[in-house]
């Protein structure tokens, strides 16, 4: 097997903890380093320019960091065919494969290819003025769109299949995926959802009204965002939390399903209830008597 490897090389643990992947993983496939996590550790060989130029030459993407590290990595690959495993050097960790202590079994299950693969859905946006197209995205997570003037509220309108969902006067709002309902999704209060759900969640962000909730709505669902035009300054985007872009009045955002998907490798005996209780700190054995 053919591996490329990525690290997030901001992180001081990273380059111990590279150099013991990269033994541990001697004689049981070939490594290919991406340039920056190459020059980290001093390799003698050069290491491909680009992540796509990567995943290109391999058969897995295997990313040191956290869920943020392969969020940013997924936004710079234009072919997604690839699988992705991650080893969680951050801290949640919903999308990596395991932790720093469970390489040895992320190695046996490859070389056996006993592993299994998630498959998770995407969604893609566009933002347009008219019929001219401002900017594209592909998300994994969520779509965050938010006030610019701190002083104000954010005020829009939200269509699902061109009829209008409500009228939202919130600090923003958000659509994601349920990949996505357990990072900023959850945090306002949305629902936690299988990721092979096949949904959309509308979650507003501090809304007005009490009475505007979190909505789910089918993954074949067009959804349009038009901002209030008389409401104070722009409105801002961003996507799984990449650098933001400016909604203007006049523009429209388009969000449905996407084409495109990727592939996650999990251990064949984990899933993701048993990621979800030991994340969330959920107590499995709390009896009903122990409560009293």
């Amino acid at each position: 097997m053919k591996i490329g490897l990525i690290a997030n090389t901001s992180k001081p643990e990273t380059k111990a903890g590279l150099t013991q992947l990269i033994f541990k993983f001697s004689g049981h496939a070939q490594l290919l380093l991406e340039e920056k996590t190459a020059a980290l550790i001093d390799s003698d060989e050069a290491g491909v320019s680009g992540y796509q130029e990567l995943a290109n030459q391999t058969d897995l993407l295997l990313i040191l960091g956290g869920d943020g590290t392969i969020l940013n990595i997924i936004h710079q690959l234009d072919d997604l065919s690839t699988p992705i495993a991650g080893i969680n050097f951050g801290h949640l960790g919903f999308l990596t494969t395991c932790k720093e202590d469970e390489i040895d079994q992320l190695i046996s299950e490859l070389r056996s290819g006993s592993y299994k693969t998630s498959k998770r859905q995407l969604l893609s946006i566009t933002l347009k003025r008219d019929q001219e197209v401002i900017y594209t995205s592909k998300v994994l997570n969520e779509i965050s769109v938010s006030r610019s003037n701190t002083g104000k509220m954010a005020s829009m309108d939200v269509y699902v299949d061109d009829e209008l969902l409500n009228h939202y006067y919130a600090d923003g709002i958000l659509f994601s995926t349920p990949t996505g309902s357990t990072a900023y999704s959850l945090a306002v209060g949305g629902p936690i959802m299988s990721p092979e759900t096949k949904a959309i969640i509308i979650a507003p962000i501090s809304p007005h009204s009490l009475s505007n909730r979190p909505v789910v709505v089918g993954d074949e669902t067009k959804i349009t965002l038009s901002p209030d035009p008389s409401s104070h300054g722009e409105l801002f985007l961003s996507c799984d939390g990449q650098p933001l872009q400016a909604i203007e009045s006049d523009m429209k955002l388009e969000i449905k399903t996407s084409k495109h998907s990727i592939s996650l490798i999990r251990f064949k005996d984990r899933n993701f209830y048993q990621t979800l209780r030991q994340k969330m700190h959920w107590y499995t054995n709390l009896r009903k008597s122990d409560l009293y």
